[in-house]
């Protein structure tokens, strides 16, 4: 349950932090009377489901190997490699991707680019926290393979303990995903923010608000929408990882 009321709390300080922001943007005559640009929220979108549905899958199945064993005796290499790749900043990772991509395979870079380097950025993470979480409950791997489970069955068995450790992890790699303009800046290009298309260079709201800051309009009312957006995308994984713990126990009670 614990989980379950931290992401409450989480929510409700969004949310807050939301009222509170959007009052003094009333007051100073800040709310612009256009509609948002949809294109940076699409954007931003992409980007932070890609992230997350990369950390979900090969973060999980990563961490739960290399928790249980997985590894052998490769495992201190392996974690040491992690930590290492965890502690590179983002703008490294994104300078290192989009040489790879436009300097040596010579393909264009944009949003799907940007979206493929913040699931690597935020991987090592993953399965970092996610290694931790099952290596806290190791004693119910271990029963189930004293049972005859092979480690599949053992890492399945040990999921439900971890769901708490599991849940943090998806949330902190959807915040680092919202808010993360450096390596967006590098692969989608947001200096080149008036091109053509939903998924334009520039488009991810933290992008904008970067491009905003550098041209020295970051408090004017073309900063209300991303933030707005932001601020909302911020308050809804929280409520939707709290709708999957509830879906989640509610199936452990079946």
């Amino acid at each position: 349950m614990r989980l379950r009321s931290g992401e409450g709390r989480y929510r409700a300080l969004v949310l807050l932090t939301a009222a509170v922001w959007l009052c003094a943007a009333a007051a100073s005559g800040g709310i612009p009377r256009t509609p948002p640009d949809l294109g940076p929220l699409l954007a931003t979108l992409v980007t932070s489901l890609f992230a997350v549905s990369v950390s979900a899958t090969l973060g999980l199945r990563a961490g739960a190997e290399l928790a249980l064993g997985g590894a052998g005796r490769k495992e201190g290499a392996v974690r040491s490699f992690l930590q290492a790749a965890a502690a590179v900043p983002s703008v490294a990772v994104g300078a290192a991707v989009l040489i790879a991509w436009a300097d040596l395979m010579h393909l264009p870079a944009g949003v799907w680019l940007a979206a493929v380097g913040l699931a690597l950025l935020n991987l090592p993470i993953a399965v970092l926290q996610v290694a931790e979480g099952f290596a806290r409950h190791r004693e119910i791997a271990e029963a189930a393979l004293a049972l005859g489970a092979d480690a599949s069955q053992a890492a399945r068995a040990v999921f439900p303990a971890a769901r708490q450790e599991i849940g943090q992890t998806l949330l902190q790699v959807a915040g680092r995903a919202l808010g993360e303009a450096g390596l967006v800046a590098l692969l989608a290009g947001p200096l080149a923010a008036h091109g053509e298309g939903a998924l334009r260079a520039g488009a991810t709201l933290a992008a904008a608000l970067w491009y905003l800051e550098m041209q020295g309009r970051i408090g004017t009312a073309q900063s209300f929408w991303p933030v707005a957006l932001l601020l909302s995308l911020a308050a809804l994984a929280a409520a939707a990882a709290e709708l999957l713990f509830e879906r989640r126990q509610e199936g452990l009670m079946r």
